[in-house]
């Protein structure tokens, strides 16, 4: 290559003196004015947004990696290789969140030899790197030898000199350690040692015993085993490290002469990253499909929440802010401190009174308790037998201060409850507001759009408007277009989308017209939504059965696979050139293995049979809108099966049909069974036995034995009334009478 492009010439750009020569140049995925001799840069990512990376980080016991500077060199250039060159060969990268975990993996490799005393890239070899390979299955903390480490740093010493050293004294008085410190000292990251539950369970211990604060929860969540890591978490560490190892033998000239590999090991081990994780990991936790009956009944309360429960609760919303903003009640004693909390619990009373017309409906939010947290029932304070005792003992004549020294509360808390008693229990409107609402939209726009995460978690105000087709949005394509597209979709989905828009109105700004921030109730200005962890939140407010006991895991692949079995198997015009531009794939076989990846696979099929059942039933009948040589094949399959009752035939045509292994494609005149296996050499349009879908058309269709075909042809208006929610019965009824079934 050398001989083609002199790269000598080219990495003199990566030396200093250059560098401060050229003090215009900058990747342009560079931001904040960061230089590629910075320890930190600020890189651009998705819509807008931006990632940071660190090259000054803890390596081993008391270095960094930038004691090192030929080693910080190798990581600066394979990160800035990697989000210039193009190949998966190279570990090529388009996005900052991509390169960051490049320099991560690298980060977990050099720590690793860093163990071994190994600093020089040109000292590994083949049985060095086969080592390393071998450990990668292995827990972090065990890979590093961490708990030895902290025996080594940690045993032995006094609760003065670990609280003096590690300890961080808040202003509650509650002392915390610092794992940042530790972390600091181990050569790792404060996040890596937290990560490790063999590690935290070491420090659990460790705190309780010197007397460190650890909250309730961080105890509760201890415990487990920890479980060797997945074929996904192997794979996405070794692709790095392979096109690390490509870049500095390819571009050799650029790195430091002792910081090159001799080889691409994994190359020599005829292995690929893919290859050695299926081989050595675990399988993993993957995202599994969402059983049907669930998945709609949370995609009906996530859409009466958008059209019946919105409005009320913005409303609601406005007129607690105005109450808040008043002035507290002046003829009332106390502090203005008190005032104010007092003003605040008359709200959180007024609040309980509202929305009672929509108490009990499906999915209702109401009734409201509190404004950011609930009020809860106050028997931990007084159970309900020691309040009806308390009222007697009132009734008797005892004094409020002296029947509440009798059960051991407070004057005020006795005499709330006396007057009012519990409160009942309820949403907070902070949470029904900000947390469920905005979920709920997330669902409809995840549902109806097949996006992913990054993509609506950007979504701006306007995004949403009319075409003379219908209604569109325009939303971020992240993973490989990397710019704003224009997507078809529906006003449900727009009015999701405006109710994001109202919520946010107040806090938005010229330059940051983001649609998932929101203002709060007094606690800080704004905050920006994350839905992590939100949908599951959603779901157990809904009391939606779980998996095994533990919350469902969602994801943006169980929405955008939904779609696709929706459109592919369900609409009779879908065809995988559409699905594949809709999902903004740049191949169809990328689309095809999405479709049938293994965790779809059963849920996909599941669909396909049903959809080929509902065909075979519908070619029976007198009003069939069906024709062509299927169409008479699945009668005769039905006259076959000799069975009236509904069920017992269903039975016996499915039984049938696997038995066939029918394959089905859509045609523009209808579906196609020619892949169905020995149907192939029957088709009209095979030439040496490959059937030509590129040439379904009518006339070439027309009289072929393996065509479905409808009698009557979809016309334009139809099409795009599928567009179009006035012209279709499912979405006029969640839009305008969502409150029926």
């Amino acid at each position: 290559m050398n001989n083609v492009v002199q790269l000598a010439d080219y990495g003199r750009y990566f030396e200093k003196d250059t560098l401060k020569a050229l003090p215009t140049y900058e990747a342009e995925w560079f931001k904040d004015g960061s230089r590629f001799e910075d320890d930190k840069w600020t890189v651009a990512c998705v819509a807008g947004k931006t990632r940071d990376i660190f090259f000054d980080r803890p390596i081993s016991l008391g270095k960094r990696l930038t004691d090192f500077p030929g080693l910080t060199q190798a990581v600066k250039v394979s990160a800035y290789l990697c989000r210039t060159v193009h190949g998966k060969e190279f570990s090529a990268v388009t996005s900052g969140a991509q390169q960051s975990k490049n320099v991560d993996a690298m980060y977990g490799f050099i720590r690793w030899l860093a163990l071994n005393n190994i600093y020089n890239l040109s000292s590994v070899n083949k049985a060095v790197f086969k080592a390393w390979l071998d450990s990668s299955p292995l827990p972090i903390a065990q890979r590093l030898n961490l708990i030895p480490r902290l025996q080594t740093l940690l045993g032995g010493r006094t609760t003065e000199d670990l609280q003096g050293t590690y300890g961080i004294r808040h202003s509650t008085g509650m002392l915390e350690f610092s794992f940042e410190k530790l972390a600091d000292e181990l050569g790792v990251t404060g996040t890596l040692l937290a990560g490790s539950e063999s590690c935290l369970e070491y420090l659990d211990a460790l705190r309780v015993k010197h007397c460190f604060y650890i909250k309730k929860r961080q105890r509760e969540a201890l415990g487990g085993r920890e479980k060797l890591r997945t074929r996904d978490t192997i794979r996405k560490e070794l692709t790095p490290i392979s096109g690390f190892m490509t870049q500095t033998i390819i571009f050799s000239e650029l790195f430091p002469e002792n910081q090159r590999f001799t080889h691409n090991f994994l190359s020599a081990l005829n292995t690929t990253p893919t290859q050695f994780a299926k081989k050595v990991g675990q399988r993993g936790g993957s995202t599994k499909n969402i059983p049907q009956p669930m998945f709609f009944e949370l995609m009906d309360a996530a859409i009466r929440w958008v059209t019946d429960y919105a409005e009320p609760l913005i409303e609601i919303g406005e007129q607690t802010r105005t109450q808040l903003d008043g002035q507290p009640t002046s003829d009332r004693g106390g502090t203005d401190e008190s005032k104010v909390n007092y003003h605040r619990k008359l709200v959180s009373r007024w609040l309980a009174t509202q929305g009672q017309d929509l108490q009990g409906l499906p999915a209702s939010p109401f009734p409201l308790s509190g404004i950011t947290t609930s009020i809860r029932s106050q028997e931990k304070s007084l159970s309900k037998g020691d309040l009806i005792a308390a009222r007697d003992m009132r009734e008797k004549g005892l004094s409020l201060t002296e029947t509440a020294k009798v059960f051991g509360v407070n004057r005020s808390t006795l005499h709330r409850l006396l007057e009012q008693g519990y409160q009942p229990e309820g949403t907070p409107l902070r949470e029904a507001l900000y947390d469920f609402l905005p979920t709920a939209c997330l669902l409809v726009i995840y549902c109806f759009t097949a996006r992913r995460e990054h993509e609506i978690e950007s979504l701006n105000a306007g995004c949403c408007f009319m075409t003379e087709r219908g209604p569109v949005i325009k939303m971020y394509s992240g993973k490989y277009l990397q710019g704003y597209e224009v997507f078809p979709t529906t006003q449900l989905v727009c009015k999701a989308v405006g109710i994001l828009e109202q919520l946010s109105e107040s806090v938005r700004t010229d330059a940051d017209q983001r649609i998932l921030q929101f203002p709060t109730f007094g606690e800080a200005d704004k905050v920006q939504f994350w839905s992590g962890g939100k949908m599951t939140d959603f779901a157990k407010h809904l009391n939606l059965p779980s998996d095994n006991g533990e919350g469902w895991r969602f994801s943006e692949h169980q929405f955008r696979r939904f779609f696709a079995m929706m459109y592919f198997y369900r609409w009779d015009g879908g065809d995988l050139a559409s699905l594949s531009w809709h999902l903004r794939h740049t191949d169809f076989e990328t689309t095809a293995a999405y479709l049938t990846d293994a965790d779809g696979t059963r849920a996909f099929l599941e669909v396909r049979d049903e959809r080929l059942l509902s065909f075979a039933i519908g070619a029976t009948n007198s009003n069939s809108k069906f024709s062509g040589g299927m169409s008479q094949e699945f009668k005769s399959l039905v006259e076959s099966a000799k069975a009236t009752e509904p069920r017992r035939l269903e039975k016996i045509l499915a039984k049938k049909i696997d038995e066939v292994g029918y394959v089905m494609d859509f045609v523009p005149d209808g579906v196609c069974m020619g892949r169905t296996p020995s149907y192939e050499s029957r088709a009209k349009c095979a030439i040496n036995g490959v059937i030509q879908f590129s040439a379904a058309c009518s006339e070439v269709c027309s009289g072929c034995p393996n065509l479905l075909a409808y009698r009557e042809q979809v016309t334009q208006d139809e099409f795009y009334s599928a567009l179009n929610p006035s012209e279709s019965p499912m979405l006029a009824a969640a839009l305008g009478g969502s409150n029926e079934s």
